[in-house]
């Protein structure tokens, strides 16, 4: 789930069409539906943000004892709102003593880290990220999906679908009204 933050002033800043109420309502709908793993994705490092701050996000997500915790510094990308208009953002001092105390928090409270911002109870790690790591296959199902498959042959293919669902809907129809194909575009089509 991408929470972000748990400060309404923080998220309103991200652009992001949630506030921290309704994130907190998200992960208990989770929870009481009977979601045994799931993950929440924090963002240190925000605007402005104090390590105070920083670790009140933390507190509140630890709170909600979800199986695994995204914690990861907000990366600034090219083409974007902050690129254009760079924010204020905490120095490298600032940065060193949020992670530090954010991972002694963690820690504390029982998640393991096993990435650079994965943390997660015993037995939650992702096992799409641990497989991704180690340069394992994975499949691609849905709109906007990349996947990867290696033959006996050595050969590696990646592939991905259109991130548009118009366009990946019409392909998807287009699909079924072909009467033949070769297995590989049996096994791609069906992803």
């Amino acid at each position: 789930m991408g929470i972000q933050s748990f400060n309404d002033d923080k998220l309103q800043r991200l652009g992001r069409i949630h506030n921290a109420a309704e994130a907190k309502s998200a992960v208990n709908l989770a929870k009481v539906s009977g979601l045994k793993s799931f993950n929440l994705d924090l963002m240190h490092g925000l605007p402005n943000q104090t390590l105070e701050e920083a670790l009140d996000d933390l507190r509140q997500a630890i709170e909600l004892s979800p199986p695994h915790i995204s914690w990861y510094q907000l990366t600034i990308e090219p083409n974007t709102m902050f690129a254009y208009r760079p924010p204020k953002l905490p120095d490298d001092d600032a940065l060193w003593d949020i992670f530090e105390q954010g991972h002694q928090l963690l820690t504390a409270a029982g998640y393991q880290q096993y990435e650079t911002s994965a943390y997660a109870k015993a037995g939650f790690q992702c096992k799409h990220n641990l497989n991704y790591w180690r340069f394992g296959d994975y499949l691609a199902i849905g709109c906007g999906a990349h996947g990867k498959l290696t033959f006996p042959t050595g050969e590696i293919t990646r592939f991905s679908k259109t991130k548009h669902p118009k366009g990946y809907l019409a392909w998807r129809i287009s699909l079924r009204r072909k009467k033949t194909c070769q297995k590989l575009t049996a096994l791609l089509s069906f992803l």
